[in-house]
């Protein structure tokens, strides 16, 4: 089989680990597959020795117009150079016509949560995902299969799109590159805070997040809350409102009670999970976060939002609370403070739930590869396609080949 797996806009966040996992692992558990890799340039997709079955092309653009000139013009022409019996496209979004049976991987849930779970979201951000959502449903007719990451997204979807086509699970494993060093050292800004009980909020800045009621139930509930710590991971650039969140924080006086690293490498994070004596996830909207999964892998107990995402991944592993009330987090905050034994029943939990119900990505990706092999679906194809000749490696810069 010809897979070309297009990973080109996943560059950030969640879709970028997954994206990187996914890319790494199809060519050690199919070698018998030829792959050709579309990722963007510059984050660590190509390995330094590849396999002679798999055929890279990286792509960079800076803006929404190049973005949609790589989708429209280069992709098509790799695509016909590679003649793939399937597509897999990674990041949401199929493309028109591929010439080619295709299947979608769809992990972002504004696609089918309700706008009461976006948050403080800017008027931009809502109208793009709208737009997102109606240019998915116009494209949907040239995608045969739909993978979603949890069986809740999977019947979100189904209930938002009407979608003809065979859908399935393809779920999330602890990331590859997220291994333990022999040593770590423990983050400089949190040094000296042994005696402080601290909760790492792993995360970029989302509006949906809700670090916001974060912040309130650590203005509001300041004495009862002394001595617990919050670690925030991220940057001012990441989002309208991540600067704005960053000088509340300081205006408030609380620079001391919520402390930020800021963006971690993925070599990082095992020192910033072993510094941390449990994980906070208040999200309001996920398809799958990958922060729970490494949660049970370095033995942190999780506190998280009382939602249907979190209750799939996470089953008994984790203490919920309701994420639109500050005093319902600095409830679940206390109670994971104050409670050593609750804290090693989930570890526990959370240990054997990684053990039996959550599978490696080897797995997972070859339960996939069963899907796409065994779809009884008619082939797409156009006259461009046909007789197309195997493309060597190209760089591709802006949406120009290079």
């Amino acid at each position: 089989m010809r897979l070309a797996i297009l990973a080109h806009n996943l560059r950030v966040g969640g879709g970028l680990v997954v994206g990187r996992n996914i890319v790494a692992t199809l060519p050690q558990i199919a070698p018998e597959h030829e792959y050709l890799m579309v990722v963007p340039a510059g984050y660590d997709f190509v390995p330094d020795a590849s396999p002679g079955n798999v055929r890279w092309a990286e792509v960079r653009f800076g803006s929404l117009l190049e973005r949609y000139r790589v989708e429209k013009r280069v992709l098509p022409e790799l695509l016909r150079g590679f003649a793939p019996d399937w597509t897999w496209a990674l990041g949401n979004v199929p493309l028109r016509n591929p010439g080619c049976r295709q299947a979608l991987l769809v992990h972002d849930p504004h696609l089918f949560y309700p706008r009461r779970h976006y948050a403080l979201e800017t008027a931009r951000n809502r109208a793009t995902k709208q737009l997102l959502r109606r240019h998915l449903g116009q494209t949907l007719r040239d995608v045969d299969v739909v993978f979603c990451q949890t069986e809740s997204a999977r019947r979100r979807f189904a209930a938002q799109f009407a979608f003809p086509g065979r859908m399935a699970v393809c779920p999330v494993a602890v990331s590859r590159f997220a291994a333990a060093p022999a040593e770590p050292v423990v983050p400089a800004a949190l040094r000296g805070r042994e005696g402080e009980f601290k909760f790492l909020i792993l995360t970029r800045y989302y509006a949906h997040k809700n670090l916001e009621r974060v912040v309130e139930a650590f203005d509001r509930f300041r004495d009862a809350l002394r001595g617990v710590t919050c670690v925030l991971t991220i940057a001012a650039d990441q989002h309208p409102r991540a600067a704005e969140l960053l000088r509340t924080i300081r205006a408030r006086g609380l620079e001391e009670r919520i402390v930020n690293l800021g963006p971690l490498r993925q070599d990082e994070l095992a020192a910033a999970y072993f510094a941390c004596d449990a994980l906070l996830h208040p999200t309001l909207l996920e398809s799958f976060s990958s922060a729970y999964l490494e949660a049970m892998h370095f033995g942190l107990p999780i506190a998280t939002s009382d939602l249907d995402f979190a209750r799939e991944v996470c089953g008994d592993a984790a203490a919920y609370f309701d994420p639109w009330h500050a005093a319902a987090i600095k409830d679940a905050l206390l109670a994971l403070r104050d409670q050593p034994a609750l804290r090693a029943e989930l570890v526990r939990l959370g240990r054997a739930r990684l053990a039996s119900a959550v599978r490696s990505w080897p797995e997972i990706l070859t339960q996939a590869l069963g899907v796409l092999a065994d779809a009884d679906l008619p082939h797409r194809s156009t006259d461009e396609g046909e007789g197309a000749q195997p493309c060597p490696s190209a760089s591709i810069r802006a949406g120009v080949v290079s």
